[in-house]
């Protein structure tokens, strides 16, 4: 089973029941088990499809009692990062976030996969939420050892991880195969769309490819399933987001978000050359103001040394306060999370008379991510061309600093955070939700 499925050019991955007819036309199907019957599963391998099991092995859909040791006397298996003798939730699935350290939750995750496979006879397993250990970094060898433990109780099964990019390294020789989920194209659950994900987010899985997924493909020849979604068969979504994982040598598919769905796509993809640039220039990252906003005048060019994926950097500066409601991609811009000092910049029409800035810094998932040293540079109206320090902080605790220097003419001001000095739980990612400009024109 595990060579059949290094040799597939297609499968799909369908949560609904039934449709046994189109997916045995697929090399390989990624099903939800409970909604398809034993029989079904046994005419789908008898048609010539290899059939791998969902499972999550880092949230967990229901909240259990189990032991009564974890958070608001639930199952020890739970996080609990905030504090509030709660399990953290996955607001958008409704599920909670497992840890992977817990052997509450090891064994029975294991036990899950061993009766999924005495039950239904599946040929594998698809491991959904190994991302749950990137929200939570000290989870991580947990993560990894847990799917280590897996391959070692089957050892014949194929076995897939959606995305967990950050294991792959350290899993590569366990596993068959890594999905890359919304890589190109993808849903906006606040706005209720399907979108293309922006330059930034397809640089990253550029970077990716090249660092992390082709070496082991090629060195130990993984499977990289490339799933997007678009909100038809014939969209022109689909078209990009075929073209650009055969680019790569992945295996494409698109859906719909809720997987309830199998889209007959009368297209055949073909590979792009122009996919394997950076999409993500410092022309396309720079947002100009079109009105004053946050202390700026309008025609300011607000340029970040970087962007993290599907981000951008027009939230530090739209002004709106309060922000816990608003979808991730629009409460904040962060940096991309690699060594190195990063910055924001703000470049002005014309001199600006100011003594001050203020930033708030994120909030994200119960923790704050709030730069611990870093510092304000200006551009004087009589000097340009050279940034001058006007104001430098270490040891910073506070999610926002409200920060002042003598008042002067200026044409520019970057806020630059040191190497390395981040948030402890992030301290390679910059991540910025407001910034204020203390303007006395």
């Amino acid at each position: 089973m595990r060579s059949r499925f290094q040799q597939i050019d297609s499968y799909a991955c369908y949560y609904g029941p039934g449709k046994v007819e189109e997916l045995v036309s697929r090399d390989a199907v990624i099903i939800e088990t409970s909604q398809q019957s034993p029989v079904s599963i046994t005419q789908m391998q008898d048609g010539g499809a290899l059939v791998i099991g969902y499972i999550s092995i880092g949230e967990d859909d229901a909240l259990r009692v189990g032991d009564g040791e974890g958070p608001g006397g639930m199952d020890s298996s739970y996080f609990d990062r905030d504090g509030n003798d709660a399990p953290d939730k996955n607001k958008i699935w409704n599920s909670y976030y497992a840890d992977a350290r817990e052997p509450a939750w090891r064994e029975y995750f294991l036990k899950r996969t061993a009766a999924m496979r005495d039950e239904y006879g599946v040929d594998g397993f698809f491991l959904d939420t190994v991302d749950t250990s990137e929200l939570y970094p000290e989870s991580k060898d947990a993560m990894i050892s847990l799917i280590q433990d897996l391959r070692a109780q089957q050892p014949d099964s194929i076995i897939v991880i959606n995305r967990g990019f950050h294991t792959v390294p350290a899993l590569a020789g366990s596993i068959d195969g890594v999905m890359f989920e919304s890589g190109t194209a993808s849903y906006d659950f606040a706005a209720k769309e399907y979108m293309l994900l922006k330059p930034s987010a397809w640089d990253y899985g550029l970077v990716l490819w090249r660092d992390v997924l082709k070496p082991a493909m090629d060195n130990h020849g993984i499977v990289v399933l490339a799933l997007d979604y678009a909100e038809s068969a014939d969209h022109e979504n689909t078209r990009i987001a075929m073209d650009r994982a055969l680019t790569f040598g992945y295996v494409p598919e698109v859906s719909t978000i809720y997987l309830d769905a199998i889209y007959d796509i009368d297209y055949s993809p073909t590979p792009d050359g122009k996919y394997l640039e950076l999409q993500n220039t410092p022309e396309r990252m720079t947002y100009q103001l079109p009105e004053s906003a946050n202390g700026f005048p309008a025609g300011t060019k607000v340029a970040p040394s970087s962007i993290y994926p599907d981000y951008d950097v027009t939230p530090v500066v739209d002004g709106i306060s309060e922000r816990e409601q608003l979808d991730w991609r629009r409460r904040a811009w962060a940096s991309w999370e690699k060594h190195g000092e990063h910055f924001l910049e703000f470049q002005f029409p014309r001199p600006v008379s100011a003594d001050g800035f203020s930033v708030d810094w994120a909030f994200d998932n119960g923790v704050h991510h709030q730069a611990r040293e870093f510092r304000v540079e200006v551009m004087p109206a009589d000097q340009a061309e050279e940034w001058v320090p006007v104001v430098a902080v270490e040891d910073n605790e506070q999610l926002s600093n409200d920060l002042k220097f003598d008042a002067m003419d200026i044409v520019a001001l970057r806020l630059v955070q040191v190497d390395g000095m981040g948030s402890p739980s992030r301290p390679d990612l910059m991540w910025v939700e407001q910034v204020r400009l203390k303007s006395l024109n």
